[in-house]
């Protein structure tokens, strides 16, 4: 909270909703057809939508695009992971369901007095329809609506006295939170970033219900799922330090579902399921083949089939088709769009299959740097190639984007890698800084750094004994081996497993295969042993209870009897 003494704004006020619609519009981005460079809205296209939305519930990417007069080859960054709308403001949209359009001609401080009057008064029915009745003219049917309408529940995380600073800056399309201060509505309206403000430095970790958390540049934490992460990290860090005293450094990795509420969460476990199950399909499909003899290796081949489907079974560079022969055969490689030697992005979004010669063409370059200068015609090929692939919903907007990108900062990329900016690693991380002087001392990772050092080390294999060579998530334990993984990562490690990458881990002329060099000798052995000692414990759910516990030396302690 950027005013610590304020009450935190109801999700329903129209100022909140006002601020979300606008830092949505601003965050706006779309692919430019011709130039196709992505871009932010015109002042004319912000205020265009921004009118419409102001009314509706929602409108569809379809319906901003016919608005805004693009065409269906325009898509919007804020439409991956098959989001279908954008969200208006809802408080004026069910308001205007109930007592009619003149809602929308109503002042505007008169719609927030009407709001804020069925909001706080919602305890006293009878007194509240009166007052609309007499006071603002509405008929009895018409403030009995009103009172009805399911306003959204709950509370933001900014006051109104914050969003009120805040929100005239937005409106002039500035960015919510920026590093550029001329386009930062935060910066504008006299606040300052989480990490711009000044810290303590305890010795161990306080507690986050007693303890100012703005102190550990932490605001307001009004999810519950955070706050717990928060306690149960503090037990366990804690303890360490009581054990072996403070440490040099933190490295944090967390699961990205954490920051959600519980009903983002069930999405994402569900997108979770849904890619594990398309997955387990593939490797079923690839069993087969490998039982009517094609060479087929699961973990390697697994990516290779499913980027095939993905690409209609064509090659994504020369557009010809590829055959399932093909792809099994040697003929076809799994390639980087943007170069892994010099991103270290080893995502799925950021890999394609192509042909051999066409990737020995490519080289250690972009799309555009390849083919838009010397073959120009070929690079708009491809480029209308993989447009059509996203929109048949066959390939994400962001792997789309990586075509299309003209200049490559390779230091901001790798930077990018190196430190995952999701919420709850966020507050974790600045959590944990407050034990430092230096904010280098924590550093959070991206998982697919931890994925390929795990890979690189052996270490699927301690937890499962199939072919696969796949993190075993059913067993508990892969948090322990994530953990040794994510303590010895740095900077050398990963410049090791860039030289190894680039090299394409062998070397063509002897066939000898690169691989990172373990920590230590007998390094898997070690993780193995430790990892067997390791007993899973869950954190008790239910209050202990019972006769045992209420009767006997179990139950609780009653205190002394005075003589």
């Amino acid at each position: 909270e950027l005013e610590p003494k304020q009450k935190r704004c109801p999700k329903a006020d129209r100022h909140a909703q006002r601020r979300r619609l606008v830092q949505e519009v601003n965050n706006l981005r779309y692919i430019d057809p011709d130039d196709r460079d992505e871009k932010k809205l015109t002042d004319e296209q912000r205020a265009l939508l921004l009118g419409q939305l102001s009314q509706k519930e929602k409108m569809t990417f379809d319906q901003i695009r016919k608005a805004l007069g693009f065409t269906e080859a325009v898509k919007f960054n804020l439409e991956k992971g098959k989001r279908p709308t954008l969200k208006g403001i809802t408080t004026d949209w069910l308001a205007a369901k109930a007592v009619g359009k003149q809602w929308h001609q109503q002042p505007e401080d008169e719609k927030d007095a009407i709001i804020h009057l069925i909001l706080e008064t919602q305890h006293d029915e009878d007194t509240t329809e009166a007052k609309l009745i007499s006071t603002y003219g509405y008929s009895q049917e018409q403030a009995e609506k009103l009172l009805c309408a399911s306003f959204p529940d709950g509370y933001g995380h900014l006051s109104r006295m914050a969003i009120d600073k805040i929100l005239p800056f937005l409106e002039q399309g500035m960015d919510y939170m920026g590093e550029d201060e001329s386009n930062s509505a935060l910066h504008a309206a006299g606040y300052l970033r989480p990490d711009e403000l000044k810290r303590r430095i305890f010795d161990i970790l306080p507690d986050p219900a007693r303890t100012n958390l703005r102190d550990c540049r932490i605001g307001d934490i009004p999810n519950p799922v955070v706050k717990r992460a928060l306690v149960e990290l503090r037990k366990v860090v804690n303890t360490i330090i009581r054990e072996y005293g403070k440490p040099d450094a933190v490295h944090v990795e967390m699961a990205r579902s954490v920051q959600m509420s519980g009903e983002k969460r069930k999405e994402h476990n569900k997108r979770t399921r849904d890619r594990e199950a398309v997955r387990d399909g593939a490797a079923n499909t690839l069993r087969d083949l490998r039982s009517r003899g094609l060479a087929v290796n699961l973990r390697r081949d697994i990516p290779a089939y499913l980027f095939w489907e993905e690409q209609a079974h064509e090659c994504i560079y020369c557009g010809q088709y590829m055959s399932q022969e093909q792809l099994f055969s040697g003929e076809v490689d799994v390639d980087h769009i943007l170069p892994y030697s010099k991103t270290l992005d080893n995502s799925q979004g950021n890999k394609v299959v192509c042909h051999r010669a066409c990737n020995a063409s490519k080289g250690q370059r972009t799309p555009y740097e390849w083919l838009a200068a010397q073959k120009p015609n070929e690079y708009e090929r491809v480029c209308q190639q993989v447009s059509s692939l996203m929109h048949r919903g066959l390939m994400p907007y962001g792997k789309y984007r990586k075509f299309l990108l003209k200049e490559l900062d390779s230091d901001e990329f790798i930077a990018r890698q190196l430190v995952d900016t999701g919420y709850i690693t966020r507050t974790t991380a600045a959590y944990l800084k407050c034990l430092f002087e230096n904010d280098h001392q924590v550093l959070g990772l991206k998982g697919q750094l931890t994925s390929e050092l795990r890979l690189q080390w052996g270490l699927n294999t301690v937890l499962r004994q199939d072919d696969l060579d796949l993190k075993n998530r059913e067993d508990h334990r892969h948090h322990a081996v994530d953990a040794i993984v994510l303590a010895l990562t740095n900077r050398s490690r990963l410049g090791q497993l860039t030289k190894i990458r680039k090299a394409g881990y062998f070397d063509r002329q002897t066939g000898e295969v690169y691989e990172l060099p373990e920590p230590w000798e007998n390094f898997r052995e070690d993780v193995i042993e430790k990892i067997n000692a390791i007993n899973i414990s869950h954190r008790s759910q239910r209050k202990v209870s019972g006769a045992l516990h209420e009767e006997t030396l179990y139950g609780p302690t009653k205190p002394p009897v005075s003589s």
